[in-house]
């Protein structure tokens, strides 16, 4: 062809054109030297970039216990990639909504970023928690930790009078 005319205002090749969300499609008109003329169409898909409204769920925290957060809106066609400071992700890894075990003392923060299909993503959005352990209780008893040396598994024995319930949750540090 010898020349060429687009639909859609287009007049070049232009990439910055594409950036509109949603399907638009395009036809191209190419004409040789004989006045001969023939067409091509193609449909360009953009989908919209994720956009987090709010990262809901508790800021008053009791350590060691799981707490639900939650990212909004849900898409069920974005995945979710959460990143933590101050404690663990049990549970809801790629989902909106992760369980949180909080297991420091500080400021811990959660964010969270959403991928849409194209793997575009969202701006990142956080929540603080101000973190502190609660005091272990003094009791009268003994503690084995065995064996030591350890290798992958550790056994820990609680010899007391009293009646007591414990908590253990091992971080690798």
């Amino acid at each position: 062809a010898i020349s060429y005319s687009c639909t859609n205002g287009i007049t070049q090749p232009s990439f910055s054109y594409f950036a509109q969300v949603g399907d638009t499609t395009f036809t191209v008109t190419g004409t040789d030297e004989n006045g001969c003329i023939d067409t091509a169409s193609i449909t360009i898909s953009v989908p919209p970039t994720p956009v987090l409204e709010a990262l809901t769920g508790p800021v008053t925290v009791t350590p060691l216990q799981t707490y639900n957060y939650s990212a909004q809106p849900v898409d069920s066609s974005w995945s979710y990639v959460w990143e933590i400071q101050g404690g663990i992700i049990s549970g809801g890894f790629n989902s909106p909504n992760p369980q949180v075990i909080w297991a420091e003392t500080g400021v811990g923060l959660l964010c969270v970023t959403a991928y849409n299909e194209n793997d575009c993503s969202s701006d990142s959005i956080c929540i603080e928690v101000p973190l502190s352990i609660l005091p272990i209780q003094a009791h009268s008893g003994a503690m084995l930790v065995y064996p030591n040396p350890s290798r992958d598994q550790v056994h820990i024995q609680l010899q007391s009078r009293e009646e007591w319930i414990v908590s253990v949750l091992v971080f690798n540090a």
